[in-house]
């Protein structure tokens, strides 16, 4: 498969994490690389439902999202800069693909925060 990808695109892949991650992006669809996300999220960096329903109920999960997306139209949550979860400045130097997938998983958890808050 590498061989094919650095035929096909005239690429040449020096470690394997690049190729992985390469290929990871060009396979999964955006609803599997935000899933995949959110459940980092939860996992790796803690931010779970029931965290976000007690920390994060003044539309900030909203904010941070359009912020990644777009800073005209949205603001990253002053917290969350002095928040060692949230590294921000290294969130903002991602590629726009990988901003749109932390943002769509942020979008996710807001979604689960309300339902888990009308319960």
């Amino acid at each position: 498969i590498m061989k094919q990808l650095q035929q096909k695109n005239g690429l040449r892949v020096v470690e394997k994490k690049i190729y992985l991650k390469y290929y990871e992006q060009t396979i999964m669809t955006g609803i599997e690389l935000i899933a995949r996300e959110r459940q980092e999220q939860i996992e790796k960096h803690g931010h779970t439902v029931e965290l976000d329903v007690f920390h994060n109920n003044n539309d900030e999960l909203l904010m941070a999202a359009r912020g990644l997306i777009d800073h005209k139209y949205g603001l990253i949550p002053d917290s969350w800069y002095n928040d060692k979860n949230h590294d921000v400045n290294k969130m903002m130097k991602k590629s726009i693909v990988d901003r749109l997938v932390i943002a769509g998983a942020l979008i996710a958890a807001e979604i689960d925060r309300l339902n888990a808050s009308q319960k």
